[in-house]
């Protein structure tokens, strides 16, 4: 079973490669955040920085049924045209994409083994907010 979840992220990975889902979304025109790099950050470190100028972190946190956080689950970031490279969850669960504002959402593309979460479901930031919290099922 480990075997067919590293060859399914694989899979994945050159899908998106090839279809070139790796370009950032595009945030407003014209400004000087446009020409920093989006970023993503998967350790567990909390201590806060601030982001690049008109950038904004947005974070994912995953949880199972019990609300234990769940590390390795892979969460991709997507906007109405294009989605980036999936990032793994840390070891508290979480996962943090800087990246130009713009209407996000995430998806679980990858359960470590174990654990099953809704199939092709979109989990949406609520308005202004930058924080989302994900349930996933352990089995």
């Amino acid at each position: 079973m480990k075997r067919l979840s590293i060859l399914l992220a694989a899979l994945l990975l050159l899908a998106c490669l090839m279809s070139a889902c790796t370009q950032a979304p595009e945030g407003p025109a014209d400004t000087a955040a446009d020409t920093a790099e989006d970023t993503v950050e998967t350790t567990a470190d909390t201590t806060a920085e601030t982001p690049p100028s008109g950038k904004i972190t947005y974070t994912v946190t995953v949880v199972d049924q019990n609300g234990a956080p769940v590390a390795g689950v892979s969460i991709q970031m997507c906007t109405a045209d294009s989605c980036l490279m999936p990032a793994p969850t840390a070891e508290d669960g979480t996962v943090r994409f800087t990246l130009a504002p713009a209407a996000y959402h995430a998806t679980v593309a990858i359960c470590p083994e174990g654990y099953t979460a809704e199939a092709a479901a979109e989990y949406h930031f609520e308005g202004d907010a930058t924080a989302l919290t994900i349930t996933v099922t352990k089995n």
